[in-house]
């Protein structure tokens, strides 16, 4: 495989990329005077960008960049995500040393006003998105709550940190079994089993905690 780096000097720096998510870094940062460099899969990789060896390749590769110094930020441009360095170093070499996909980086999660989480960035590796569907923070929270009746506002916060892990872990299974095309079943970081159910165009993976 060949890469293409630009934006070096003394050449003019690259387009600043997408900045609509923000991991170990001050969202300040996207408003800093910043000199961007732009890592590309070569020319005889293309329409292949999304394959599981090239994503892992340019991922290392820019751990390798991302530890040099002075470097403040990785840009992944499918997550509209900017990463810390030091956090995208670790998770990258985590996941390529055997641990679980960089869900955090290499995909964004956005939380719907319902209550859902939807990945963004996913599609580029199996071309679909995964939505956790609303209900599932709640419950969740009645679980971890006294009585199962009122969990109150910490239980809340739990139950949606909880529906957050739970697309993360949907994320990883879905980057090593490839997109679904029928209903199916995934297991959850406790064991749980989640009903995973594609969309009628099949771009989107719904994801509900099984009762």
């Amino acid at each position: 495989m060949t890469f293409e780096l630009t934006g070096l000097a003394p050449g003019p720096a690259s387009v600043q990329p997408p900045n609509a998510h923000y991991l170990g870094l001050d969202p300040a940062i996207g408003a800093a005077p910043l000199d961007a460099v732009a890592l590309h899969p070569g020319p005889h990789l293309a329409g292949g960008e999304g394959l599981l060896p090239v994503v892992r390749m340019t991922a290392a590769i820019g751990a390798a960049l991302a530890a040099l110094p002075g470097v403040q930020a990785v840009c992944w441009h499918a997550a509209r995500s900017w990463v810390g360095a030091p956090y995208f170093v670790h998770a990258i070499e985590e996941w390529l040393g055997g641990g679980a996909f960089p869900a955090l980086g290499l995909t964004s999660l956005v939380r719907g006003d319902d209550g859902s989480f939807t990945s963004e960035g996913l599609a580029l590796l199996i071309g679909q998105e995964v939505r956790v569907e609303p209900g599932t923070a709640r419950k969740s929270a009645r679980r971890q709550g006294d009585g199962g009746g009122n969990a109150g506002a910490g239980g809340s916060a739990g139950g949606e940190a909880a529906s957050a892990r739970l697309a993360l872990r949907a994320i990883h299974s879905l980057v090593l079994s490839g997109a679904i095309h029928i209903p199916t079943r995934l297991t959850g970081p406790e064991g749980e089993q989640l009903a995973a159910e594609p969309s009628a165009d099949l771009r989107l993976v719904r994801v509900r905690r099984e009762e």
